[in-house]
């Protein structure tokens, strides 16, 4: 009887993490919505974690192309670029590179221009040690 109750737990629980999942999903499109707009024969480079078949559907409504591998529980396979999903690699990579600088990473700066003020040195240094 404790199995058929864990399993009953392990299904619901799985399908808690399916709802939240298509909630954070929804939340991403609502506020994603003013730059999807502007893809506009671009192309948007992501992570696995963006493989979302409403966000490349919207992309591909406003004109946008997308370069985001698929999940392995999702199957299938979708085709993307592997030099362009490289480059996000070195992007990514950058991005770790700045936040070492603690002002950054936890955005002391409370007005916008303070803070790229900030964006701005991390990157002059970054290119000056690099």
């Amino acid at each position: 009887m404790a199995d058929a109750t864990a399993i009953a737990s392990v299904g619901e629980l799985a399908a808690a993490s399916q709802v939240a999942r298509h909630a954070v999903i929804a939340q991403v499109l609502r506020e994603a919505q003013p730059y999807i707009e502007t893809l506009r024969g671009r192309t948007l480079v992501a992570d696995k974690g963006f493989d979302a078949d409403g966000l490349r559907a919207r992309i591909h409504h406003f004109g946008g192309l997308t370069c985001i591998p698929r999940r392995q529980k999702c199957g299938g396979t979708r085709p993307f670029s592997r030099r362009l999903y490289r480059r996000r690699h070195r992007v990514e990579n950058f991005w770790c590179r700045i936040k070492r600088h603690r002002r950054l990473s936890t955005r002391y700066e409370k007005l916008a221009s303070t803070f790229f003020g900030f964006f701005q040195l991390a990157v002059v240094l970054d290119w000056l040690k690099n």
